[in-house]
């Protein structure tokens, strides 16, 4: 694949286009384009890993249905449903999900103490699986049944790490059926975007430099290289020039 539209199907991927429409849009093999977004993405869910919480932010913490396998797709049982463990900061406004087997305090006890530190303000439901927490944290806690904020303390709630679920669907929703292998990239591809208000342009500025360094193993010259990060600036000042 030449360079230019290397380039022009990352921009695509950015955008949060399907690979079926970008195909169409360039003329591309669907697999071809699949492949490219799928590397893209991969390259971003490792750069996701470098950006961190605040340090003593509060923190919110829920669990949500990423998917139900059904029809004995790959799966032991038949409906199978897939859980993602998800944890939001107040100030950072970063959001993650992960991809846990249940909601066991085994599987949610290694997230929360990786991204938690001892005395942070952690913000939940009423789970029974988090009613440990304040034996480490300052645990605030709210029942759903009965209210999504607490009467007596307003800022007891997960409001905000509820609307990153139901943003986070919406998104994704739009590449229709994921493969479940797929979820968490698909979802570690979104947290990425969502720093930076899903503005492709603005993504790309904040990922670009360090992706160039991947394009070179790809093309696997320094003429790409240069060629790449002139037509991206050409994309930037096109889009900006005409949004």
């Amino acid at each position: 694949m030449q360079w230019d539209r290397h380039f022009q199907l990352i921009v695509e991927c950015a955008s949060n286009s399907t690979a079926a429409s970008a195909a169409a849009k360039y003329f591309v093999n669907e697999r071809t384009v699949d492949r490219v977004f799928d590397q893209f993405r991969e390259y971003c869910q490792k750069y996701l890993e470098r950006i961190q919480f605040y340090d003593g932010e509060d923190k919110e913490i829920d669990e949500f249905v990423g998917a139900r396998v059904k029809y004995h797709r790959g799966e032991p049982t038949k409906g199978t449903t897939k859980w993602f463990f998800s944890i939001r900061g107040r100030q950072s406004r970063i959001f993650r999900c992960f991809y846990i087997l249940g909601r066991s305090i085994e599987e949610v006890q290694p997230l929360i103490n990786k991204h938690c530190k001892i005395g942070d303000t952690v913000y939940s439901d009423g789970l029974a699986t988090y009613k440990h927490l304040s034996s480490t944290f300052v645990h605030k806690s709210v029942n759903h049944s009965e209210h999504f904020a607490d009467p007596e303390d307003p800022t007891n709630n997960i409001n905000g790490l509820e609307g990153s679920h139901g943003a986070l669907r919406k998104k994704t929703s739009v590449h229709g059926s994921i493969q479940i292998n797929k979820k968490q990239l698909y979802f570690d591809f979104y947290c990425l975007q969502r720093q930076f208000g899903h503005d492709p342009i603005q993504f790309l500025d904040y990922v670009w430099p360090s992706y160039l360094y991947l394009i070179q193993l790809i093309f696997n010259n320094i003429l790409s290289q240069f060629l790449l990060f002139s037509q991206y600036v050409l994309i930037k000042n096109y889009s900006l020039k005409y949004s």
